[in-house]
């Protein structure tokens, strides 16, 4: 069985709406510095509620797409620059990011049927949580549960939100697939390590392929020699060699 959260259990409650104060303009120019408001979000984090504002790019700036690294399970969470967070009881920008002591206390209340084995706060990404261009959240919360199915769970400390789910036939998965059709290892992104294997299979493949059509082009050369060989021996059709028919003796 896999470990899973429901959506309330990290933020504490359902949301709220009158813990929301009116938004002077003033208060949020002070806080966005000038820059234009793009987005708003009402949350609930550890009980309290928070502003999820997101601004608008500077010119010139741009998140681009969202990588498609194929993982046979789902990773959301996307590295925002423009994010802030800001109270709603102060309307003053959240200084730091959750604790892994704080969330781990809420899932221990949430699943009190799944013991936590352990649980650590990762500035790196792993091998099952990671992103080419670094576009997933770091640092990440990674809890593993002694569950039936190994569940490791990825929460943002900063957002509260679980990023990902990922029980251990997903990890297998992951290498069988990923690892090894894809080449998708963590230590071979860093370049020009990247590169250097690149080249390397890549002469391995054309050597391959150069001998293969080497014996390919003898094997050819050999069976057309052999026929033409075979038609000179025998000669023009009708002009084989003469063959006598002998009567069998009778003896008295």
């Amino acid at each position: 069985m896999i470990t899973e959260l429901r959506p309330t259990s990290l933020s504490g409650g359902p949301l709220e709406l009158t813990a929301f104060r009116p938004m002077e303009p003033a208060v949020w120019t002070r806080l966005l510095d000038g820059g234009a408001l793009k987005e708003v979000e009402f949350v609930r984090m550890q009980g309290e509620h928070y502003y999820i504002t997101r601004r608008t790019l500077d010119e010139g700036r741009d998140l681009g797409k969202r990588e498609r690294i194929h993982q046979p399970y789902p990773v959301g969470g996307r590295v925002d620059p423009q994010q802030l967070i800001v109270s709603a009881a102060t309307l003053q920008p959240r200084p730091a990011a959750f604790t892994p002591e704080e969330i781990v206390n809420r899932v221990r209340m949430a699943v009190p049927g799944a013991p936590i084995a352990r649980y650590e706060l990762l500035s790196e990404y792993d091998s099952y949580y990671y992103s080419r261009r670094a576009q997933t959240p770091l640092p990440v919360v990674r809890i593993q549960f002694a569950d039936p199915a190994r569940t490791w769970l990825y929460i943002d400390p900063v957002l509260n939100q679980q990023l990902a789910s990922i029980p251990r036939y997903a990890r297998l998965e992951r290498w069988l697939y990923n690892g090894l059709h894809s080449l998708d290892v963590g230590y071979l992104y860093k370049r020009p390590f990247w590169d250097v294997v690149m080249l390397v299979l890549l002469a391995g493949g054309l050597v391959s392929s150069t001998i293969g059509l080497c014996l390919g082009v003898q094997r050819v050369r050999r069976a057309v020699g052999a026929q033409i060989e075979g038609f000179r021996l025998s000669g023009p059709v009708g002009q084989g060699s003469a063959v006598q028919l002998r009567e069998p003796e009778h003896r008295a």
